[in-house]
């Protein structure tokens, strides 16, 4: 098992990736009566990553981070609250429980003033009616429920309600007995780091 976590500036993809399957959540307007938090993209990725770690390494996975944002800018989010990191923390999670060899997997990247934050994993993967329904309410599949039997199904949804409080979107690429990825998308204040202020616009 090893952790390893690669840093350096973002060079454009020059291909799209192949979708075996998808699922997408659209986003919706944030409620005006919701509390945000403004975070900095990295270290609240950064922070999920190493609050999971001892997780991965207990299980002996192949546990990764990887950044590709350019180094003199910073990319602040505005989430909900209460939790700056929950979105990372439940799909690090989740990919962790649901993988018992092989790999996890985390990039942080960016395209244009989005931040793209991506899960990879190993796990036990998904087939297509299983993919239309893992982001509801109290839904597992059946395939990962050995793995993980104390779950409650709930942390997808979460996720994506709290994605689309944050005018984000979510999709989900995955395949049977290969494995899955998660990935975020959202706005965020693209800002130099010699910037004092941290207001989102």
């Amino acid at each position: 098992s090893k952790v390893k976590v690669v840093v350096h500036d973002y060079q454009p993809a020059s291909g799209q990736p192949t979708e075996v399957a998808r699922s997408q959540s659209s986003p919706t307007p944030m409620p005006p009566d919701l509390q945000y938090h403004l975070v900095d993209a990295l270290e609240a990725v950064r922070q999920s990553f190493d609050k999971h770690r001892v997780l991965a390494l207990g299980k002996h996975l192949d546990y990764q981070l990887e950044v590709s944002l350019p180094e003199d800018y910073r990319y602040l989010l505005k989430v909900p609250a209460p939790s700056s990191t929950a979105i990372a923390d439940n799909l690090i999670e989740n990919a962790i429980n649901y993988t018992s060899a092989g790999f996890v997997h985390v990039l942080l990247s960016s395209t244009g003033n989005n931040i793209l934050f991506s899960v990879s994993d190993s796990g036990p993967g998904m087939t297509k009616r299983e993919q239309e329904m893992v982001f509801e309410r109290h839904y597992r599949a059946r395939r990962t429920q050995a793995l993980n039997p104390q779950g409650t199904g709930l942390g997808l949804s979460m996720v994506k309600e709290a994605v689309a409080a944050s005018n984000g979107s979510i999709t989900l690429e995955s395949e049977p007995d290969v494995g899955s990825t998660f990935t975020v998308m959202l706005p965020a204040t693209k800002q130099k780091r010699n910037v004092a202020s941290h207001q989102a616009k």
